[in-house]
């Protein structure tokens, strides 16, 4: 028995060295008491007939200061009872089983492996089980793997490391708690961790750490890292009814993919990409590439996202790499406090509901709005409205709306200038109350010419331009729609902006929405009203079409009523 053990001790685990006060400590195995060998089938743990001393040759039970293993391809079992080692290696084919009641301690060695240069499984239905570490999968070729169910408990005080140094380790929970110091993920090796239920709570959670690969994949369950998630390389997928929790969560050259579930963290960092389709997710300040030559990119195209503040290429600090940030889609954004989109950032915003803060344009930076951002602001005092409308200035660029800074529209540029963007502002537009209210600003992707912002130009809105025509200093609630290089407060409304309405007069948006419908007048009136248009000879004639409108409108109400 002696000689066939002695073969299946070869690649074991480098020894550990420490120095201390000029004293080197080696933690290898030959500061054990003795290596016992599991040398049954399936058995009983505290059966001695299943284990062979390999020192003394006896048959005994590991105990405290004792090295376990079992590399036989057989399998031992605990059920109930506490037993004791100083080291657990589970290799070549066998497998360790925890149920019931039982316990296992780890606690004097250097931990447990679970397929140290083969394979190995260990199954925990039940049970507590300490260490000081676990290691899933050591060396090159080797794979260890974990099932974690029921009501087991497992506590791994240093640290936990799932596809240590070359090799394969897989973690499977689906029910029982998981305690750990750090989780490392692919520390030279490849680490996978699978939870569909039960709660992990680790001080750290790193994939990619050595180098290898990292994957998670959080299906249900709780996982609460309370100190930082690192996602250096590799993917953590969360999805389901997952839910994670975390202080710091930094997406470095891997992936963050949310499908479902809740993402909950006090500082969000994206380095590389965070794509979300559906569930829930907020931080306290997302910063989209944070570090200067990173490229960081979030992708909201479903669920909802909230954050305090964000940050577009770069961070509250200051400007950093190349961010981008996309929300599209069913994506709903909400940003209390500031947005700021740095010199190097980019914020595609093509959905109706966006709301923020304050919104802050630095260097080159670009907002691109093809759908409504809404700003919300705390005091009149503090109503950033001359800002915005610069901002509004920069990317109009003489109605392309191609400018390279401040706000644009990708979908206005593409319109022919049918569409453009519009504003309100709720402490100076007040007839328009229903649509934006006190301290708020609301930027909306529309037709040229709406002026109240309701998606249709009408009757409505050429009131508005004839009532303000030929006043300057006005905005665009009171008609002026085109953002001239000089200040509104300078342009103001004008022959320009009637012809704006006369050209969208009862059409629809573009993509969407639709006409105002009056019987069967739609077309004819509006080309009625768009023919006049060109013909008039000066500004003077405002009054006698907008009569003719209004007169023309009225005998075909008549009419469809007659009929």
């Amino acid at each position: 028995m002696g000689k066939a053990i002695e073969s299946r001790q070869k690649a074991r685990r480098p020894h550990l060295f420490f120095v201390a006060a000029g004293v080197a400590l080696s933690l290898g195995r030959e500061g054990r008491a003795d290596s016992i060998y599991w040398q049954g089938v399936v058995g009983n743990w505290f059966n001695a007939n299943n284990w062979f001393d390999n020192n003394n040759g006896l048959d005994q039970v590991p105990g405290g200061s004792d090295s376990a293993s079992i590399e036989n391809g057989g399998t031992a079992q605990i059920s109930s009872g506490s037993a004791d080692d100083s080291e657990l290696v589970v290799d070549f084919g066998s497998a360790f089983v925890l149920t019931g009641n039982g316990s296992l301690s780890t606690g004097q060695g250097s931990g447990e492996y679970v397929g140290n240069s083969g394979t190995g499984i260990f199954n925990q239905s039940g049970g507590t089980n300490g260490c000081v570490s676990l290691a899933l999968g050591y060396y090159t070729d080797a794979t260890g793997t974990y099932v974690l169910s029921g009501t087991g408990s497992l506590a791994a005080s240093g640290n936990e490391n799932v596809g240590a140094a070359g090799g394969l380790g897989i973690f499977n929970q689906s029910g029982g708690t998981n305690i750990s110091g750090t989780v490392s993920l692919g520390g030279g090796g490849e680490g996978i961790i699978y939870q569909s239920g039960g709660t992990s709570a680790s001080s750290s959670e790193t994939l990619g750490a050595g180098g290898g690969g990292g994957t998670v994949y959080q299906s249900g369950g709780v996982n609460t890292i309370n100190g930082g998630l690192g996602i250096l390389s590799g993917t953590y997928s969360l999805s389901s009814t997952g839910s994670l929790s975390a202080i710091n969560e930094v997406v470095g050259n891997g992936t963050l993919s949310q499908t479902g579930g809740t993402n909950t963290s006090v500082q969000e960092q994206v380095g590389g990409i965070y794509n979300q389709t559906g569930g829930s997710s907020s931080t306290g300040n997302l910063s989209i590439s944070l570090n200067s030559g990173s490229v960081g990119t979030f992708n909201l195209t479903g669920g909802t996202a909230t954050a305090s503040n964000v940050y577009v290429g770069g961070s509250f600090m200051g400007p950093g790499g190349t961010g981008f940030l996309t929300v599209s889609n069913a994506g709903q954004l909400s940003v209390p406090g500031n947005f700021r989109v740095w010199s190097s950032g980019q914020a595609n915003l093509d959905v109706p509901d966006t709301t923020v803060g304050n919104l802050s344009i630095v260097g080159k930076g670009i907002v691109n709005l093809n759908g409504a951002l809404q700003i919300n602001f705390d005091a009149p005092a503090n109503d950033p409205i001359s800002t915005i409308v610069g901002y509004l200035q920069t990317g109009y660029n003489g109605g392309t709306w191609t400018g390279t800074l401040g706000i644009i529209s990708t979908n206005a540029a593409a319109g022919g200038r049918v569409t453009t963007l519009g504003y309100l502002d709720g402490n100076i537009d007040t007839t328009d109350s229903a649509v934006v209210g006190p301290n708020q600003i609301l930027i909306k992707y529309t037709l040229v010419g709406d002026a109240n912002l309701d998606g249709v130009v009408n009757f409505t809105d050429f009131a508005i331009v004839l009532k303000n025509f030929g006043q300057a200093g006005t905005d665009w609630a009171q008609g002026n729609f085109e953002y001239a290089a000089n200040s509104p407060s300078i342009q103001g409304t004008n022959f320009n902006d009637f012809a704006d309405v006369l050209k969208n007069f009862l059409q629809p948006l573009p993509g969407g929405g639709g006409a105002e419908t009056i019987g069967d007048t739609i077309q004819p009136l509006a080309t009625t009203i768009q023919v006049a248009a060109t013909s008039l000879p000066e500004p003077t004639s405002l009054s006698l079409l907008a009569a003719g409108a209004v007169g023309l409108l009225r005998r075909r109400r008549k009419t469809k009523t007659k009929t």
